[in-house]
């Protein structure tokens, strides 16, 4: 059993995402000095199931292009056994089987490994201020800051028990799983402006003043695969 190519990248590339294409080559060789009649080869793993049929001695014979394509589960349970059961053992394991009328079975296995690469972003948004825009500045107690907090899967791995917090707006939210490539917003997230967020010309994302001149606000994602990941933004402060 050979292993061809890996997602046209040949055959020692990894798994890195779910629909990559696994070729295998199975061939198999009369070793023996006897003619060897009904010959069989199956490869469960990639629905395999050829009779090959005579073999003269020193004589071989190829099943070519035998493919397995890989799914999400495969790369979320990083590999699978022969059977196609999640193992947790790093790769893809295939294992082939040949047989004959005068011999017993034997078999011959190939590990493609998987690489897993969970990542997790956040990407804090000011959406509004006090109805003028993102890009106005606060200049007045009571006025309103909108925010949107939208969160990606960047990673080729299911993401499970995604949570979004944001201590200033109040935010705690539970998104729940995200797939390779999806994304979530949790929408209009809103601060209200206080008198003490002027007079000290600036709070930091805990809500305490700091004078720097806007209000911080930081937002923070986290996954069961992942460590937390974290985005601000800072809406600017017009003291008069």
């Amino acid at each position: 059993k050979q292993v061809i190519d890996v997602d046209n990248r040949g055959p020692d590339a990894a798994v890195t995402a779910a629909g990559q294409v696994i070729t295998y080559d199975l061939i198999v060789t009369n070793n023996g000095n006897t003619t060897l009649t009904g010959i069989t080869v199956v490869d469960p793993l990639t629905g395999t199931n050829v009779t090959v049929g005579t073999l003269d001695p020193g004589e071989s014979s190829t099943v070519s292009a035998q493919t397995y394509t890989t799914t999400q589960q495969d790369i979320d349970s990083n590999g699978i056994d022969a059977a196609g059961n999640p193992d947790g053992d790093g790769d893809i394991d295939n294992t082939a089987t040949a047989d004959s009328d005068q011999t017993d079975p034997v078999t011959d296995s190939e590990a493609v490994p998987i690489t897993q690469d969970p990542s997790l972003s956040i990407d804090k948004q000011v959406i509004d201020v006090d109805n003028r825009g993102p890009d106005a500045a606060v200049t007045a107690a009571g006025q309103v800051i909108t925010y949107d907090l939208i969160v990606t899967n960047n990673g080729n791995t299911t993401l499970t028990a995604v949570t979004v917090v944001d201590p200033l707006t109040s935010t705690d939210v539970t998104i729940g799983t995200l797939d390779p490539g999806e994304s979530s917003t949790v929408s209009a997230q809103t601060y209200t402006t206080t008198q003490q967020d002027i007079d000290s010309n600036g709070i930091d994302a805990a809500g305490n003043p700091d004078g720097d001149g806007d209000i911080d606000n930081t937002a923070t994602a986290d996954s069961d695969q992942t460590d937390p990941v974290t985005d601000s933004e800072a809406v600017p402060i017009t003291q008069d």
